[in-house]
Parts: C-alpha cells; structure tokens; sequence
C-alpha cells in the first residue's frame, strides 16, 4: 500500500511541476509576442519640424499612440492605437469619446486645513499639467460658476470645499466636446488625466483623426514603408 501511494504522490507533483512548468511558457510567450508583435518595450517619442511647424508622435508600452501638430500657436492632437510588428508600426484612430478624460483620482488623508483642500493636474505620464491656459473653474452647490482658478507651477490649485461643490474643467470640454465635471472632495486629492503632456502646450487646440497609415521604426526614428526617407527623428 505505501509503495502505491508513493507512487501516486509522484505522479501528483509531476503533473503539478508539468501545469506550472506550461503556465510560465504561457505567460512567457505571451510577454515575448507583445514586444515582438505588439508594442515598443518603453515609451518613446519622434518629431518632425518644419519651418514654423512641428510634429510629435508618442508611443507607449501600452498599444496606444498620440500626436500633435502644431503651427504657429495652433495645435491639433489626435490619439489611437498602434501594432508594432516585423519593424513596421501601423497607426489606427479613434475619437476622443472613446476613453475618459481622467484616468484616476488619488485622494490623501490630510487636507491643508479645515475648510481649504489641494487639487493637484497630472498629465497621463504623471507629470504637472504646466499649461497657463488650463483653468479650473469653481461652482457652488447651486449650480453658479463662481471662480476660476490658474494652476501653479506644480499642477495644483488650493480650493474651499465648503464653499464650492464642484469643478469644471473648461479646456477638457473643449477636446471631448462635453461637460467634464468633478466633486470637490475633503482631502486634498490628485487627479491624474488620460492625455499625455503633448496635448497642453498650446491654448488653441482641436482634434482630429486620420485614416490607417504604417511607418517602419528605426532605432532613429520612424522611416516611410521603403525605410528610405525619415519621417520623424527619435527625440532622446
């Protein structure tokens, strides 16, 4: 009897040594066809400059790709989603509807003091929204637009949450082309973005989509389909 049973735990951690043995080739094969067949290992970023004119492309790690165009303090931005396989990246479109204007909100444990809160911007990356022209605005339980308010050089405003209810936030309602309205809470809270830093540099800016295009990636930059002609230069 102890020499059959020997036998049946021997076999129980073989097959148990066998299934974790295939979930880590799964997982490891699914890791390796992502950065071959899927996405850039880290986020990089190209630009192309023309006179007065410039244009910048982001890829992430995560798939997704944003643009901005900019002229002469014009700046049109688009998003999407990319494939990067056998050196070629193809670049799709989306609209801007498709995805929430914030990604997160972080609320602290601590508030400045009993009546005063800090909001801080971060762009999708985690950095300060920098943009003079972002504003907030402040609104009562009301409902009445009361106050707006600039960020600092760290991203943030300082705000009564006894007073106001509510922000709104102008320059989001203009690229969503809806309200983009938050409640101001009673801890001081971050609120981190879905767009990337790119898409702050200019007060005047419109969307806009494309059709399916592909470029072949270079460790310089991003090249026409005949590898021949750069189109835009890796920015390091």
């Amino acid at each position: 009897m102890g020499g059959v049973a020997g036998e049946e735990e021997r076999v129980l951690k073989s097959s148990h040594n066998i299934m974790k043995f295939n979930i880590l080739f799964i997982i490891l094969f699914q890791f390796l066809y992502l950065i071959t067949n899927g996405q850039v290992s880290t986020t990089k970023v190209f630009s192309s400059k023309s006179g007065f004119c410039s244009t910048t492309i982001m890829l992430d790690s995560l798939g997704n790709f944003y643009r901005e165009s900019g002229c002469e303090g014009r700046s049109y931005i688009s998003f999407g989603t990319y494939r990067y396989k056998n050196g070629i990246v193809e670049f799709r479109f989306l609209n801007f509807d498709s995805i929430n204007p914030v990604n997160n909100i972080l609320e602290s444990t601590s508030r400045k003091n009993d009546s005063t809160v800090f909001i801080t911007f971060l762009t999708k990356q985690g950095e300060p929204v920098s943009n003079s022209h972002f504003s907030v605005d402040a609104i009562d339980s009301s409902g009445k637009f009361l106050k707006t308010y600039r960020l600092d050089s760290v991203g943030r405003i300082e705000i009564n949450f006894k007073k106001y209810k509510e922000i709104r936030l102008p320059y989001l309602a203009k690229i969503f082309t809806k309200k983009v309205r938050i409640e101001i809470l009673k801890n001081n809270y971050t609120i981190q973005l879905n767009l990337p830093d790119l898409f702050f540099y200019y007060p005047n800016t419109k969307t806009e989509s494309g059709n399916v295009f592909s470029l072949v990636l270079k460790k310089d930059g991003l090249y026409s389909l005949n590898g021949k002609e750069k189109e835009f230069s890796l920015v390091e």
